[in-house]
């Protein structure tokens, strides 16, 4: 279902722009782009070295779908990107491997921060986020 949901926002932005942009963060083998036809646009699979060694076993490279060989955390591979304007950005089921504890530095300025704005506003969730992560609010 989510992978499914999260197919319909791909596709949405790669049909409503003249010259879309998609960073794929953490992309392991998912075959997003080939599901929601990436045939415009730019797009990137940034995912550890030895995964994307992996990867290009699988599937090749064109001028506008590249693959990069970094962690996500080590911030040269933004070098890397060609792009201006609005960018999707894909990060399913990474942000929790970004931190090393709830209460971390890096993870309550950075990921906490975007797990906690993808999170469901209702009541549930929010006692549920209260109870995992104490100190913080949804």
């Amino acid at each position: 279902m989510r992978g499914k949901k999260l197919d319909g926002y791909v596709r949405d932005h790669l049909t409503g722009r003249d010259d879309p942009l998609v960073l794929h963060l953490g992309c392991g083998l998912d075959a997003r782009a080939e599901r929601v036809g990436a045939d415009r646009g730019r797009w990137y699979d940034l995912d550890l070295p030895e995964v994307i060694d992996l990867r290009r076993r699988f599937l090749t490279e064109t001028p506008g779908r590249r693959m990069i060989a970094a962690s996500v955390t080590d911030h040269a591979w933004m070098d890397v990107v060609d792009g201006t304007g609005p960018a999707m950005i894909v990060a399913e089921g990474l942000l929790m491997y970004t931190c090393t504890s709830p209460r971390s530095a890096r993870c309550s300025s950075g990921s906490a921060s975007a797990s906690r704005a993808a999170r469901s506003p209702s009541t549930r969730s929010r006692r549920t986020w209260s109870a995992a992560w104490p100190g913080t609010r949804p």
